[in-house]
């Protein structure tokens, strides 16, 4: 919906159970509970970023190098549709 003018305050309850679902959703990807398609436990992520918007998440997975995060889920960053080459880590920190 386009809104010309809007009150920042009646959307902050809107982005807040945004938030939620999306942890919820992270949750139970990375506890096994969401399953792929095949019915298997996800194990392979892929990041899109189209103009740099692939950066913030690689190096938030690289900054957690040393952390407890569980290192089975392998992660794959492209940064343009166009580019045909993939930047893939194993956990965090895994450069």
């Amino acid at each position: 919906m386009l809104r010309s003018w809007y009150d920042a305050r009646t959307l902050v309850p809107d982005v807040h159970a945004v938030l939620d679902r999306m942890a919820d959703f992270s949750y139970r990807v990375r506890s096994g509970e969401w399953k792929g398609h095949t019915g298997k436990r996800i194990r392979n992520v892929i990041n899109i970023g189209i103009g740099g918007s692939d950066l913030g998440p690689g190096h938030g997975l690289r900054s957690a190098a040393g952390t407890t995060a569980d290192r089975s889920m392998t992660f794959h960053f492209v940064s343009t549709l166009m580019e045909p080459t993939l930047r893939s880590g194993r956990g965090p920190g895994s450069d």
